[in-house]
């Protein structure tokens, strides 16, 4: 019958030149785990920069059209008053103190919304390149527009940084 072994019995059974062999092979045995831990962690901790610098690198090549810029829109907005059955022009001259709106790239809704001075001109400051969409409200006579009024927009392209972009004149209906 085999006697059963309790922890710490090992050295009551085996000769001392073994009993020092094995402490050796099991010292040798736990600095390799702890070469091994340590590796593991330290490729870890490369790992995680590099997935970090890979990330930053993807979403700062490229960002979207919007504001952070330093490029611009400009233009103006011509304004002609009719009279009730649009049949006469009554006045007409810059657009002051009108809504301009832009919408960034393909977004659904407007991104931003400024008046315009009182000689018609407005400016969207701090772009950066991409596409943009401006538009005004204008006053119509079509019956499809339920509250008499319509968009009229245009695409303007900011293709550097620094650019200012002059969007021309819009002519509107008010």
């Amino acid at each position: 019958m085999t006697p059963k072994l309790k922890f710490g019995e090992i050295n009551t059974f085996l000769p001392k030149k073994q009993i020092k062999t094995v402490h050796l092979i099991l010292s040798q045995a736990q600095h390799y785990i702890n070469f091994i831990y340590l590796n593991l962690l330290v490729m870890k901790k490369i790992i995680s920069i590099i997935l970090i610098g890979f990330t930053l690198a993807i979403t700062s090549c490229e960002k979207p059209a919007g504001e952070g810029g330093n490029s611009a829109i400009k233009g103006n907005i011509y304004a002609k008053d009719w009279n009730s059955s649009f049949t006469v022009i009554t006045s007409e001259g810059p657009g002051q103190n009108i809504d301009v709106f832009i919408i960034y790239g393909n977004e659904i809704s407007y991104g931003d919304k400024i008046s315009t001075s009182p000689d018609g001109t407005y400016e969207f400051k701090y772009l950066r390149p991409g596409s943009y969409k401006i538009y005004v409200y204008s006053k119509t006579t079509v019956s499809a527009s339920p509250n008499g009024e319509t968009a009229i927009s245009i695409d303007v392209e900011i293709t550097k940084k620094k650019q200012v972009v002059d969007a021309g004149k819009i002519t509107i209906n008010v």
